[in-house]
């Protein structure tokens, strides 16, 4: 202290010690202060983080629409509240048709691209309340609750069906899919979510089953068809790997000398454990699942190697008819491929015919005509296979180049006693030798049909009273025996 009262100012270097000091207590607080702000902003992102999470646990990252797991947990709820108020759920299980076309053609972008675009067509399709997933692939379901009766139900499918009717623009290429749509009830059809879930699954198969744009109610009968279609699929599979496919041939002939023109291979399955399967049960499964693809390369190839081989024995030419699915028509590549598999065995491309249905053909026919046209060129002969039972357009006659046409099966067995039946089999002999193309009747079962048929001008004839699909060596037997010896079936081979 001064002796006049005023304090004596501090050393230097305290001041110095106290500013510093000073210093470091705000760098400190400030310091705080960010942390303070950093550990806001990062429980703000975690909360955030942990939303975003939530919310694509349950939602299908493409459409944007609830997954699976969401779609069951909202179905438990459904039908929990649907058992306290005594009212009726109704489960739509929607599947693509052709859907595998459009991966397999365009490309999985395309796909996705179409996916996204259903998704939006459903939602548009669906009620107030009602609930639309995507269930995995190209499969969706529908939860209707409170539902009041199965007209409501039928409503939103018919809707769905509509909106499909429309082609779907995709980056400039048009795509047609159509909807097959399966409809169960609880709790009349089932009281589970898993039970009610294979229900609608079933009615959906019968829906594809139709073909097209179409719907089905769950019955009690569809139960045993599920449980056979999930064997059968299951069998089919490992089937084709161990090789219990095989071909027989039947004959076709010409109804001016009776000899043999050429045969049409078919494909059969006897399986081990549920015996001789019909193709009419597993060919389709083959489509759908698209084993067809590969399969029926394997077809055409063995076809030709049995060409090859029958042709090395001694047997006179035989042109061999094969059918081609829709799937492989719309393979890219498919004329390379029938050219490598011709040129592999030496086989001549006139000496091959391939058959295909007016159903193939009618999705996109400038596609199927410039694919039709190549092969053509090629040599090969192409065959419109069950005439009749399509659009049976003239147009397609004309545009197509189709070498022959085969009049399906179901007016040759009604031609008998029928005028307006024989009428119309005339009609269509004449019009296809107008158009220059030659007239194939199949399944011609008696010696009256095949009677009635050279009357008419039929240029050939193929069926079980002309010949049973037979064996290879039953064929050959045919082709190279005895001149007498008549068309025989497979089990009557020597």
């Amino acid at each position: 202290m001064s002796r006049a009262g005023v304090p004596e100012p501090l050393p230097a270097a305290l001041v110095d010690l106290l500013a510093r000091v000073s210093a470091a207590y705000d760098e400190m607080d400030r310091e705080r202060r960010r942390n303070d702000r950093a550990t806001t902003l990062m429980s703000d992102e975690l909360t955030d983080l942990n939303s975003a999470l939530q919310h694509q646990v349950g939602r299908d990252s493409l459409t944007g629409l609830p997954n699976r797991s969401l779609f069951m947990e909202w179905l438990r709820n459904g039908l929990s509240v649907a058992e306290r108020t005594g009212q009726a759920v109704m489960l739509l299980f929607v599947d693509l048709n052709d859907f595998k076309q459009v991966n397999d053609t365009l490309g999985h972008h395309f796909g996705d691209l179409l996916l996204k675009e259903v998704a939006t067509r459903l939602e548009a399709c669906i009620r107030t309340g009602d609930t639309v997933a995507r269930f995995g692939g190209d499969e969706f379901t529908i939860m209707m609750p409170a539902i009041g009766d199965l007209q409501q139900a039928a409503g939103v499918a018919e809707r769905i069906i509509a909106a499909f009717s429309h082609r779907f623009m995709l980056e400039n290429n048009e795509v047609a899919v159509s909807p097959a749509i399966g409809i169960a009830s609880y709790p009349s059809d089932a009281t589970t979510c898993d039970a009610l879930l294979v229900a609608a699954d079933a009615a959906m198969y019968r829906a594809k089953d139709s073909g097209g744009g179409a719907y089905h109610f769950y019955t009690a009968s569809m139960d045993a068809e599920a449980h056979e279609r999930t064997v059968l699929k299951h069998r089919l599979a490992k089937a084709w790997t161990k090789g219990e496919f095989f071909l027989v041939y039947q004959p076709k002939v010409l109804l001016n000398c009776g000899s043999i023109s050429g045969v049409e291979a078919l494909l059969r399955w006897n399986s081990p454990e549920l015996g001789a399967v019909p193709p009419s049960r597993f060919i389709p499964m083959m489509e759908e699942s698209g084993l067809i693809v590969e399969v029926g390369e394997w077809v055409l190839d063995e076809s030709c190697r049995q060409s090859r081989a029958w042709s090395e024995a001694g047997a006179p030419p035989l042109r061999i008819a094969v059918n081609l699915s829709a799937r492989q028509l719309r393979q890219p590549g498919l004329p390379g491929t029938v050219c490598d598999i011709l040129a592999r065995h030496g086989v001549a491309p006139d000496a091959v015919e391939l058959e295909i249905t007016e159903s193939m053909i009618i999705r996109d026919p400038e596609y199927a005509i410039s694919v039709l046209n190549e092969l053509r060129d090629m040599g090969i002969r192409i065959a419109m296979d069950d005439f009749g039972t399509g659009y049976s357009s003239l147009s397609y006659l004309s545009r197509f180049p189709f070498d022959s046409i085969k009049i399906d099966q179901s007016f040759i067995h009604a031609m008998t006693g029928n005028d307006d039946v024989t009428a119309i089999v005339n009609a269509i002999i004449g019009m296809g030798h107008a158009l220059k193309r030659r007239v194939v009747a199949e399944g011609v079962e008696t010696e009256a049909q095949r009677t009635m048929l050279g009357e008419l001008k039929a240029d050939e004839v193929q069926g079980f009273a002309i010949g049973r699909p037979m064996s290879p060596d039953c064929l050959a037997f045919l082709l190279m025996g005895p001149a007498a010896v008549p068309l025989i079936a497979e089990t009557d081979c020597p």
